[in-house]
């Protein structure tokens, strides 16, 4: 997903096994957010998953909004960096 700034909506089916990054996608919605984290298989660790911190702050209030550590916190065996 290099390079996808004009992205908003994107919605995951199934699990994400690998190293995510939509860093470059400032105008993701909240409800894509919501599905990349979901996504993000459970059983998987040691991968890395990034997001704009742009989209996270339009869609959360802020990158310590307690929806969005709570959402992140669901993932424990991921790395969730912001970019």
């Amino acid at each position: 997903f290099s390079d996808c700034s004009a992205l908003e909506n994107i919605t995951f089916e199934g699990n994400v096994v690998n190293n995510i990054s939509l860093g470059t996608s400032p105008k993701l919605s909240k409800d894509s957010i919501v599905s990349i984290i979901n996504a993000l298989d459970s059983q998987t660790a040691g991968k890395i998953a990034t997001l704009s911190k742009t989209a996270v702050t339009k869609a959360f209030g802020s990158t310590v909004a307690d929806e969005w550590t709570a959402l992140i916190a669901t993932k424990p065996s991921w790395t969730i960096t912001l970019k």
